[in-house]
């Protein structure tokens, strides 16, 4: 029970607060105060002090009864030995403390919320943002014109820029771009013709591009204020139908597929002068008929997995690090059981978890997801899972759940859920304007 000790409150806690009375005459203005001042005054000024002081007391009566009768104070207060000053204070910074959890609480809720899907629509010259919610659905948010045909994109690695080639124009233009704003253009680079595929390094220091028509690739260093410098460090030819450029995860070797000549073009890249030089192996030679289309890298283990265009195949390469090559280890078919008509193979990525490779196929109309053996890198078949028509790109989001593929002659886009188990699952299907070229997915980090 708390008690009183020399005009003190001690609680069973052992804390001392001030007694109750004191914290009353806080609120209470003393009648003494302004009788000892009546007497210097004049009457009418006398009158008018005593209505005053009449006044304070009354209103520090109803204020001391608010208090000992609030139900803070029969709370907080009388429990712990407080006075109902200290109660009602505890009780304000109680509500303060909720309503800030609150607004945080609303705050990470609106951000796990927030992920982008980016569609190039080629020929209607435009990009197209949606926001992709939970269940799979899409809505358009916001739309932005661009001066030629959109095609390939990449995202800075905070997602805070694109970068997208744009054919007919012959350019590649940087956008900003924020959830809730969408895509604003910073600037435009005339490269001299239509980028095929774009990568950026791991320092976020320079922009590669491959050319399928020219048969060639190029480096920008990427300024300050994101945009490309108008010059490229360098442009090399290499051959016909260099289709994709792929960097290790080291950012030190960089790769070009070419389906024109059957072969990998393999470079070493100086991140500090922004200069690629020819491996000692220049390149490797497939098989004919095999197509190497596009690369991915698998982010942890020393693999590489392609998509084989002509094959209608995906292989699996070994990387080695110390001399920066690739070498065959595996391929096996894209293409369901029973499929005897046209094909070809497209797009490529490795799963966020690193333990599953997905390839799309242009003809069977589907998109095969195989899962990854941590020890070999060598692939199995897990499904083959029916796509819009000419799929030819996808993107898989940033925490692995989502799957967007993008139908170049159906002018549709379609999501599916991603499982544990890297099956895929028909989540929703959307219509698009005419050729939809390139999709990218833009998510929060807390997604």
């Amino acid at each position: 029970m708390p008690h009183e000790k020399a005009g003190r409150r001690i609680n069973a806690a052992g804390l001392i607060y001030p007694g109750r009375d004191a914290e009353l005459r806080a609120f209470s203005v003393r009648a003494s105060r302004p009788q000892t001042r009546l007497g210097s005054r004049r009457p009418e000024q006398k009158n008018k002090a005593v209505a005053g002081a009449s006044d304070a007391n009354e209103k520090s009566a109803k204020l001391k009864n608010r208090l000992t009768d609030s139900s803070c104070f029969r709370r907080c207060g009388k429990p712990w030995g407080l006075g109902p000053a200290y109660a009602w204070g505890i009780h304000l910074l109680a509500t303060r403390a909720f309503m800030a959890c609150f607004t945080c609480l609303l705050l990470c809720q609106s951000l796990v919320a927030q992920t982008s899907v980016i569609l190039s629509v080629s020929n209607e010259k435009k990009l197209v943002v949606y926001s992709l919610d939970e269940a799979g659905k899409l809505k358009i948010e916001s739309e932005i014109a661009t001066t030629g045909k959109p095609g390939c994109s990449i995202a800075n690695r905070s997602g805070t820029h694109l970068y997208v080639a744009m054919k007919a124009s012959n350019s590649i233009a940087t956008f900003s771009f924020a959830h809730e704003t969408g895509l604003k253009l910073l600037g435009e680079t005339h490269v001299g013709a239509a980028a095929s595929y774009l990568a950026i390094d791991p320092t976020g220091s320079y922009l590669f591009s491959s050319y399928y028509q020219g048969g060639k690739i190029a480096v920008h260093r990427i300024n300050d204020d994101a945009t490309l410098q108008d010059k490229p460090i360098q442009m090399i030819q290499t051959d016909e139908k260099a289709h994709c450029i792929a960097l290790d995860r080291s950012g030190t070797n960089v790769f070009v597929a070419h389906t024109g000549p059957e072969a990998i073009f393999q470079f070493t890249f100086d991140p500090k002068q922004g200069i690629l030089t020819p491996n000692a192996k220049p390149k490797l030679v497939r098989k004919p008929g095999t197509g190497p289309r596009h690369l991915w890298f698998h982010p942890e283990l020393d693999f590489a997995y392609g998509s084989d265009e002509q094959g209608s195949s995906v292989t699996v390469y070994q990387f080695d690090r110390e001399t920066g090559t690739l070498s065959v280890v595996q391929t096996l078919s894209t293409l369901p059981d029973g499929f005897s008509g046209k094909n070809t193979t497209s797009d490529i990525e490795v799963h966020p978890s690193n333990k599953f490779v997905f390839v799309a196929n242009r003809g069977s109309d589907t998109i095969a997801s195989f899962s990854i053996d941590p020890k070999t890198g060598r692939l199995a078949l897990l499904k083959h899972s029916q796509t819009v028509p000419f799929t030819r790109s996808f993107n898989i989001s940033a925490n692995g759940k989502y799957l967007v593929a993008a139908g170049q002659k159906s002018d549709k886009i379609r999501v599916f859920t991603i499982g544990d188990d890297g099956k895929t699952k028909l989540l929703s299907t959307s219509d698009t304007g005419k050729a939809p070229w390139w999709v990218h997915i833009i998510q929060n980090k807390q997604n």
